[in-house]
């Protein structure tokens, strides 16, 4: 929304694709999300100007090659984290300039399919500024879900009318 421009509502990211997860660098110059324009959800980078209007411009250049989800920075911009679909948080050096430069993916850890569940219902995960910490939600099922049924809801409405004074 450019705030701006009358509140008016400009699409980032609009093309025939699934194109989610969006977060912006560091120094707001790039926009990292992710697309299913290779045939699933993967990881891109491309610029970010906000000159007449915000738009993303150029080329879309691709991080990961076999899956990402979730998707956050590191505070000074050199590395890009992701969720991949095998269930591990990978770390990618970015080196930021005209056209950025990638370095391999590195697996940092594996997380549980708790966290995976729970991923797709919160923010994600979040990294701290030096990215040596990383919170990652869960589900906790120590109590099982339960169900509660109420029968003949509507008398119950029709009760609590009587009890309210002046009725």
């Amino acid at each position: 929304m450019d705030l701006h421009r009358n509140r008016k509502h400009i699409p980032l990211l609009h093309s025939s694709f699934h194109e989610g997860n969006a977060i912006f660098s560091p120094d707001g110059k790039w926009l990292a999300f992710t697309s299913s324009e290779s045939g699933r959800s993967e990881l891109y980078l491309q610029a970010f100007t906000s000159r007449d209007a915000p738009a993303v411009t150029g080329e879309r250049f691709p991080v990961s090659r076999a899956g990402a989800q979730v998707v956050r920075w590191r505070r000074d911009g050199k590395e890009i984290y992701y969720l991949g679909y095998d269930g591990r948080v990978y770390a990618v050096p970015v080196t930021l300039g005209t056209r950025p430069t990638f370095g391999p993916a590195a697996p940092l850890f594996e997380i549980s399919t708790e966290a995976r569940a729970a991923i797709h219902a919160h923010v994600g995960f979040d990294v701290s500024p030096d990215g040596q910490r990383f919170v990652i939600p869960t589900v906790n099922d120590a109590v099982p879900p339960s169900i509660v049924i109420v029968q003949n809801w509507e008398a119950l409405l029709r009760r609590s009318d009587r009890t309210k004074p002046g009725s």
